[in-house]
């Protein structure tokens, strides 16, 4: 993985970015912006809550596991979704979303307020998958094994666009409720 985005981005580069975009429904001549945000978003070092900083692509190989689909099934429903990453740093498991959103800006307030207004249901619903996933059903096994989620708006890097919150377990079980009384709700 080249660091700067102007060595990585080679003809062939160009080409397979083209025809992804194509396969997509986009537009090619998007196929080097999008290229750059991916990139930028595996090269910068990302805020983690309690833990260093750090970059996917300095993850060691085996670390990171991209999307993730995900089956919650209860006897009152059914949920399913995609996690779009998941990695491992610092012996702790945090999720990762990509957030291509075009916000007025990408400083802390900003990303609250996006969070709170149009993805807090959803951190809910994917830090409960993913620590189903793992296993994790006690405190202590939380505390020692789960980072937290980690939201990157990649328009807001380098210089912001990282949103991350690990939720103490209370909260945790607090959103365990919360997600089976909707599920129950919608299906009635």
């Amino acid at each position: 993985f080249t660091p700067r985005f102007k060595d990585w981005w080679t003809d062939a580069r160009q080409s397979w970015a083209e025809e992804h975009c194509r396969e997509a429904g986009l537009d090619p001549r998007w196929a080097m912006e999008a290229a750059r945000l991916a990139h930028t978003g595996f090269s910068e070092p990302l805020a983690l809550p309690g833990a260093a900083p750090v970059a996917l692509r300095g993850l060691e190989r085996g670390r990171l596991l991209r999307e993730l689909d995900f089956l919650a099934e209860t006897e009152i429903g059914r949920l399913t979704g995609a996690v779009d990453a998941l990695f491992e740093h610092e012996g702790r498991a945090f999720l990762l979303d990509w957030k291509s959103n075009r916000l007025p800006g990408y400083g802390a307030a900003e990303l609250d307020a996006c969070m709170a207004e149009d993805y807090a249901l959803q951190v809910k619903v994917y830090t409960l998958a993913v620590l189903k996933a793992l296993g994790i059903l006690t405190e202590p096994d939380y505390e020692a094994r789960f980072g937290g989620a980690v939201y990157v708006f990649l328009r807001g890097l380098p210089e912001g666009g990282v949103w991350s919150r690990r939720a103490p377990w209370a909260e945790i079980q607090a959103w365990r409720g919360e997600v089976a009384a909707l599920m129950e709700a919608a299906h009635g």
